[in-house]
């Protein structure tokens, strides 16, 4: 469940090793800053350039993400196709067809 939350950026809550996580999309910079938590810049890269801020109590970690630029043009036409060629390959089976006939007989 870890790698899906690494490589997934639509899931916000998730089962971790640690407990369960809540990310939390702060839409307002002035908000985010209003959150009294130290803040955590994690540079830019083709994902985009997040800043965070997170609490942990009782198992839950909460996670406020404030998003200084989103991804890349280019990074979201490649998600996009990915997403489209595992779907393709999840859709084929791998098994042979069997004939309605063989399957009485």
């Amino acid at each position: 469940m870890t790698e899906r939350l690494e490589h997934d950026p639509q899931v916000f809550v998730g089962i971790m090793p640690s407990g369960t996580a809540v990310f939390v999309g702060v839409a307002k910079r002035d908000e985010f800053d209003r959150l009294a938590l130290p803040c955590l810049d994690h540079g830019e890269n083709d994902s985009g350039h997040v800043l965070s801020k997170s609490l942990e109590a009782d198992g839950v970690r909460i996670v406020f993400q404030y998003w200084l630029k989103s991804r890349t043009f280019e990074a979201l036409i490649a998600d996009n196709q990915a997403e489209r060629d595992r779907r393709a390959i999840g859709s084929k089976s791998s098994l042979p067809a069997v004939s309605r006939a063989s399957r009485y007989s």
